[in-house]
């Protein structure tokens, strides 16, 4: 890890939050709205349109969707849809049920 990624690391984990290391291979091939994967949906550098469903969108802005749904999934166990916090098994926010350690810091 860069001394950089391990600024951004700890800095995260003293304020309470955490850091997710994601693969990034493909997110800027993939599309955010329906998955389909293909180099041909990047027709330049800044363009992204899907040839599956037609979506179209800022480059830079759907691979950072992409990003941010692999480290939802990644901190949610599989469960992208999810938000931060939230327990897959039960189905709501763990503050709600006293279980977070931000709720029992609080």
């Amino acid at each position: 890890m860069t001394r950089k990624g391990k600024l951004i690391t700890l800095a995260m984990r003293r304020s309470g939050g955490g850091v997710s290391y994601v693969n990034p291979a493909y997110t800027s091939q993939r599309c955010h709205a329906c998955g389909h994967i293909e180099a041909a949906n990047r027709p330049d550098r800044d363009t992204f349109q899907c040839l599956s469903c037609g979506h179209a969108a800022c480059a830079d802005h759907n691979a950072a969707l992409n990003i941010l749904y692999l480290g939802r999934k990644a901190r949610t166990g599989g469960h992208p849809e999810m938000a931060c916090e939230s327990n897959p098994v039960a189905g709501r926010k763990q503050e709600e049920d006293g279980s977070s350690p931000r709720a029992n810091a609080a």
